[in-house]
């Protein structure tokens, strides 16, 4: 058996980016990513943009996406470990 040290909960957060709000034309968008809730577009003509959020959403904090059982090292024990 081994012995539980921390119990890790999952939440989901959701940002959301209006495109016509923005004013970006899809149509011209060569790439795209998203990190650290900021949207990076780069343009066909070569311009990279920035753009925040235009929605962001609360976390519900009421229940977890999914939860795991952690042992002193991190690593994840299995219902059949305990």
């Amino acid at each position: 058996m081994t012995k539980p040290k921390f119990i890790r909960a999952d939440y989901n957060t959701t940002v959301e980016f209006d495109l016509k709000e923005l004013e970006i034309d899809w149509d011209k968008v060569l790439d795209h990513y998203i990190k650290w809730s900021e949207l990076k577009v780069t343009f066909e003509d070569g311009v990279a943009r920035t753009y925040d959020p235009t929605m962001t959403y609360e976390s519900d904090w009421k229940w977890a996406k999914n939860e795991k059982i952690l042992d002193a090292k991190h690593e994840v024990i299995n219902d059949d470990e305990l």
